[in-house]
């Protein structure tokens, strides 16, 4: 087994020792910093690893990881990881990470069935690298947004039942929730636009019709969304409920476009 492999398999069982230890966790209703340990600790180094591979990986087939949309996959998830690790300890999120890690632990996967096509579009280097990176942390910003967005109808539906337990205490209020949802949103929305733009660079190469122009039209569809929630909501009195329903749906689509690259990939040369 080389050393990439087994990076990657160590990648693997972190991250699904991560994702266990959250779900015993959050099915125990006990999320203690003491229950947590092993999660917090398998989460970091499914990271660690994670990212030790896409370097490893880089360097074997001498490509920058910012330039190629396989490795914008697996970046994908690793950023999304880094967000919530750093968010977590600060504001009380943690029983997301057990939709965080499996996330991480697809995505590392995924990125490993994407094979080169033949005819790979022709881009400068330094658009490309934009565009990826934009993608990469605007897709993880969003994702992250409606996982808070999902704490956030668990919240309110808990309290609107009048039910108070062990989960309800482990997450913030509604209003902290609601915050930190608007604010990764705000905040998700700059690179999301930076790679629409970028992206609009290449769209008259695509065949109208194509698997391409589907991504590009799902791509734009959640750029259109995630802007009416930040200019439209608060002048029609959006709240909490329907910001974060609205993130979620935008958060499927933004994954669904990853899953469009897995199973239909296009490849993109730099010059």
């Amino acid at each position: 087994m080389s050393v990439l492999d087994s990076i990657l398999l160590l990648a693997v069982i972190a991250y699904a020792i991560a994702a266990t230890a959250y779900y015993l966790a959050l099915a125990r209703r006990s999320m203690t910093p003491e229950s947590l340990k092993v999660a917090r600790f398998a989460m970091r180094a499914g990271a660690l690893l994670h990212l030790l591979n896409i370097i490893n990986g880089s360097v074997k087939t001498h490509t920058c990881p910012v330039t190629s949309v396989q490795f914008a996959v697996s970046l994908t998830g690793l950023v999304t990881v880094g967000i919530f690790l750093t968010l977590a300890g600060k504001v009380r999120i943690e029983p997301i990470g057990a939709l965080v890690a499996p996330l991480g632990l697809v995505a590392l996967i995924s990125a490993q069935f994407m094979h080169k096509g033949n005819a790979p579009l022709q881009l400068p280097k330094l658009w490309l690298a934009i565009h990826i990176t934009s993608n990469v942390v605007g897709v993880g910003l969003f994702v992250l947004s409606a996982g808070v967005g999902a704490a956030y109808l668990i919240q309110a539906s808990r309290l609107k039942g009048k039910r108070a337990d062990t989960m309800e205490r482990n997450l913030p209020g509604l209003l902290p929730l609601e915050t930190l949802m608007r604010r990764l949103l705000l905040i998700g929305f700059v690179p999301l636009s930076l790679g629409v733009t970028t992206g609009a660079a290449f769209a008259n190469r695509l065949q109208f019709g194509s698997v391409d122009a589907m991504r590009i039209g799902l791509s734009y569809g959640v750029w259109l969304l995630a802007g009416s929630m930040i200019v439209v909501g608060p002048l029609a009195g959006w709240r909490g409920r329907r910001i974060a329903w609205g993130n979620i749906a935008g958060a499927l689509v933004s994954l669904l476009v990853v899953v469009l690259y897995v199973i239909t990939p296009t490849f993109i040369g730099v010059r």
